[in-house]
């Protein structure tokens, strides 16, 4: 619940950014150097870009989503990941 609760306060941006953080061990070297060009975070993961609309966020948090889960837009709705920093933007809205 605890992360949950500072989850509120994330941008779409932001959660992408703990996403990227999450997936290379909290090592921002691996960040830069990441090499996933077929993932959906790749232009967005270095989190700090405005220029990037919050709406080019929200799609590709999306798609990664429907990736987790297999395409299957049911199990993202029911997913009980809520550690994942993507959690609260999952289905494709901004709260």
């Amino acid at each position: 619940m605890k992360d949950y609760c500072r989850q509120l306060t994330f941008s779409p941006l932001r959660a992408i950014r703990e996403r990227c953080l999450w997936c290379s061990a909290n090592q921002v070297k691996e960040i830069i150097q990441c090499s996933s060009k077929n993932c959906p975070f790749y232009q967005l993961r270095y989190g700090g870009n405005k220029k990037f609309a919050q709406k080019d966020c929200l799609c590709a948090i999306r798609k990664k989503c429907l990736d987790c889960m297999t395409g299957s837009r049911v199990e993202v709705e029911k997913c009980r990941s809520t550690d994942c920093s993507l959690w609260i933007f999952r289905m494709g809205r901004y709260r």
